[in-house]
């Protein structure tokens, strides 16, 4: 997942490049990643076989699972509100950017795709959320190595963690060949 959506494809990398700077929220924002990308494929899979009986455009079947992951969020918020409320305060804060992140849409279009089969497509979503940490992990190492006062001012900060990234797609996808 890290080599295919993260660093060749820049899937997520947005909320990457956000929660490297607040490391107590990696954990939690991958698990909940991983909870919502999870129930997102296992949704998306009986809507393949329906997908397939009756073609429908790219964007209709995004929106079936956009609408799937706002149940599944409201779901998680009056979840937090009534049941687990001593975790509201920790969990909303990035319950909202874990359940909207494109990587969770992202991961039903591509079982799709490949015909998974939905043991492969729960194991993708299991590792999706792992491949996610890992490179949360990866580029919170970055920045912590490239916050050098030997490089040149114009590599400094975020274009410096950019040829990082680029550097990193590169020696991933070596692996594919």
């Amino acid at each position: 997942f890290a080599q295919n959506m993260v660093f060749t494809r820049a899937v997520g990398s947005n909320r990457i490049l956000r929660l490297e700077k607040r490391p107590r929220d990696i954990l939690l924002s991958s698990g909940l990643i991983t909870g919502f990308t999870l129930l997102c494929a296992l949704v998306s899979y009986p809507l393949q076989k329906l997908f397939a009986m009756y073609p429908c455009t790219l964007a209709l079947q995004v929106l079936f699972y956009a609408a799937a992951d706002c149940i599944f969020y409201c779901a998680g918020v009056a979840l937090l509100k009534t049941v687990w409320k001593r975790w509201e305060e920790r969990v909303m804060p990035v319950l909202a950017t874990s359940a909207f992140n494109c990587v969770v849409l992202s991961v039903p279009l591509i079982g799709q795709q490949s015909a998974l089969s939905l043991e492969r497509l729960v194991g993708y979503s299991i590792g999706t959320g792992i491949g996610f940490l890992l490179a949360v992990l990866l580029v919170k190492d970055a920045v912590s190595r490239l916050d050098n006062p030997d490089m040149p001012e114009g590599f400094l900060g975020l274009p410096g963690v950019f040829l990082y990234l680029g550097i990193l797609s590169m020696a991933f996808i070596g692996f594919r060949f």
